[in-house]
């Protein structure tokens, strides 16, 4: 069994969801499109700029780095774990 740490995309969509926000509220504040929150969710934008996340991560009232943690763009990550 491995443990794969959630990609930024689920991140987003997670923190989203607990929130209670829909993808056009959640983009209102800083300008994005429900399309736009959309593509970044489903991974049509594959690698959002750091003023993206950074925009986002204000968007769901937190600090960029939380939003980054533990997801591919953790750089204090540890691998993933396998176990045999």
């Amino acid at each position: 069994m491995s443990y794969y740490p959630p990609t930024l995309k689920e991140k987003i969509a997670s923190e989203r969801m607990q929130r209670g926000l829909s993808q056009a509220q959640a983009g209102s504040p800083i300008g994005m499109s429900r399309h736009g929150w959309h593509h970044v969710e489903r991974g049509k934008r594959s690698r959002p700029t750091l003023a993206t996340v950074a925009r986002i991560a204000y968007a769901l009232n937190m600090r960029t780095s939380d939003l980054l943690a533990g997801t591919e763009y953790d750089v204090y990550r540890p691998a993933p774990v396998s176990e045999e």
